[in-house]
């Protein structure tokens, strides 16, 4: 759960601070408010692309800071051990920094860590949904999640994937035993020719 969002110098918010607490939250306003700004800013948090134009005219950086309460997920727990990061009182500090120049930071717990980081971390802190989230009905892939989940195959999915990685990588490794043999009988032939070449020129010392 988001507990606390702090946005600064960020598209035309110079700073804001929303708290936010269990239950059902609503952010309401007119047209041009700031609700999507807020949305947005909390995107970056989930590890979303970063862009000079999303700095505030005439500052020098934006700052986006999210608290969350870590979730109890052993996936979640599991990542923050891989990488070394550790929450506080059971609170999590997510963090990017963006400078006019359009570079971006991140960091979590404080810890500088790559976007990249954010975005497997993003499933256990919340999800961003939109108003056109329908038209992912309408992808090959979500169909066959869909499909797969209603029909329990979830492990037997697994099980074929990992089958089927190590029949690309076998398939791979012909691939390139075979590609090795027809350069070696390329370069025989090239130098068989070239040898032919040599022995027409009659060459002599001198």
């Amino acid at each position: 759960m988001l507990v606390e969002l702090v946005v600064e110098n960020y598209a035309v918010v110079e700073r804001l601070r929303v708290g936010f607490h269990k239950g059902l939250n609503l952010l309401t306003g007119e047209t041009g408010s700031g609700k999507s700004i807020v949305v947005d800013a909390l995107g970056l948090l989930y590890g979303g692309r970063a862009s000079a134009d999303m700095v505030r005219t005439g500052a020098e950086r934006a700052r986006i800071a999210g608290i969350f309460e870590a979730p109890v997920e052993a996936g979640f727990r599991e990542l923050m051990d891989r990488n070394g990061i550790e929450g506080e009182d059971g609170e999590l500090l997510v963090e990017r920094e963006i400078q006019a120049s359009g570079k971006s930071r991140a960091f979590l717990g404080s810890r500088p860590v790559t976007a990249a980081l954010l975005k497997e971390l993003a499933p256990y802190l919340g999800e961003i949904h939109g108003q056109h989230d329908q038209q992912e009905l309408f992808r090959p892939e979500s169909q066959l999640e869909m499909l797969d989940s209603f029909a329990g195959a979830e492990p037997g999915r697994v099980e074929v994937e990992k089958v089927f990685l190590a029949w690309q990588r076998c398939n791979q490794e012909l691939e390139d035993i075979e590609a090795g043999e027809q350069e070696k009988l390329r370069l025989a032939d090239l130098w068989s020719f070239q040898k032919k070449e040599i022995d027409l020129a009659g060459l002599r010392p001198g």
